[in-house]
């Protein structure tokens, strides 16, 4: 009888997807430990990404266990594995690695709760530990498609699938839609996040560099720069934040929230600039980050952004909108 690569190789990512929740509680349980020892009331930034990083470190460790057992798996069928089921693992392994990364933004999330001003700096640094491994990891299953020569050499950057449905994720162009339907899409997204107000002041223009501000619960504020560019030109950002820098209120932390590709590279001058102009590093989302920001909050939003329906136009007509979402 011939080997079931398809059959073995989905009941292996179900036994580590399960495998991840067990991981994310621990984790939690563990950091929440720590603070009641320490006998501190509230929760901290400094836990939070201790808490992030820590679950990357795991996650990290898990990965490369399942990469060891589908090595295992494909030699035991035979060493070369057909192409179909390669296709359809290297998918698993995309869809695997996408679930990692929200499972670990979202705890990190839940840890501080909508408190975005304390959440910001602490999502920025585990964003990029869980960038830089996830790179790691992705370089470790090219090299096992490799080994069993599963062609086409591309399958590690097959569209992810969401381990629950199957279903294929496509990414979003979202330099295709106007900078005003791209502010309008983000400000939809952030009355969905949890803060108590929001204002969309880039609606009428006169913004000073504040397309939407947002205010938690505890008072903190929180400016999102929305820049629908197919690359971000670092221009427009430091001229942004240098309008930012001469407000007499000025918002306790900032997020770049862009349409296109951000290089870690431009990244870190758009840290700089914040620094240099009195503000926290701050948060900056390429298009691909914030899409998965959008999936992991708000879907329906975005489903219905990509399909054509139209947002309103008027401020009140868009936040019912929302809240009949």
């Amino acid at each position: 009888m011939d080997f079931d690569y398809n059959k073995t190789i989905s009941r292996t990512f179900d036994i580590f997807t399960a495998r991840v929740q067990e991981v994310r509680i621990r984790h939690v349980r563990e950091t929440t430990l720590k603070q009641a020892g320490r006998g501190f009331i509230g929760k901290s930034t400094g836990d939070a990404q201790l808490l992030g990083v820590a679950m990357v470190e795991s996650f990290k460790a898990l990965t490369l266990e399942l990469v060891r057992e589908l090595d295992r798996i494909i030699s035991t069928g035979g060493n070369d594995i057909p192409r179909e089921p390669a296709e359809k693992m290297a998918d698993a392994f995309r869809g695997f690695l996408y679930f990692l990364g929200k499972v670990t933004m979202k705890s990190v999330q839940d840890y501080l709760g909508n408190d975005f001003g304390m959440a910001g700096p602490a999502l920025m640094r585990v964003e990029m530990a869980w960038n830089n491994t996830k790179v790691e990891l992705e370089h470790e299953f090219a090299l096992l498609v490799r080994k069993h020569r599963a062609q086409p050499a591309h399958l590690v950057v097959s569209p992810a699938v969401h381990p629950a449905t199957n279903s294929q994720v496509h990414p979003v162009h979202f330099d295709d839609y106007s900078g005003k339907q791209f502010e309008r899409l983000v400000f939809a997204f952030a009355l969905r996040t949890g803060w108590v107000h929001v204002e969309w002041l880039g609606e009428t223009g006169g913004d000073s560099g504040r397309d939407i501000w947002c205010t938690a619960d505890d008072g903190a504020t929180t400016v999102i720069l929305c820049a629908n560019f197919k690359v971000l030109p670092l221009r427009k950002v430091v001229s942004d934040l240098d309008k930012l820098a001469a407000l007499k209120t000025k918002p306790d932390a900032v997020i770049v929230a862009a349409g296109g590709n951000v290089s870690p590279k431009m990244k870190e001058k758009i840290k700089g600039q914040a620094i240099r102009c009195g503000f926290p590093p701050c948060l900056i989302w390429s298009g691909s980050e914030l899409e998965e920001q959008i999936r992991h909050k708000a879907e329906s939003l975005l489903r219905r952004f990509c399909h054509g329906e139209p947002f309103p136009d008027s401020l009140p007509e868009l936040v019912e909108f929302v809240a009949k979402d």
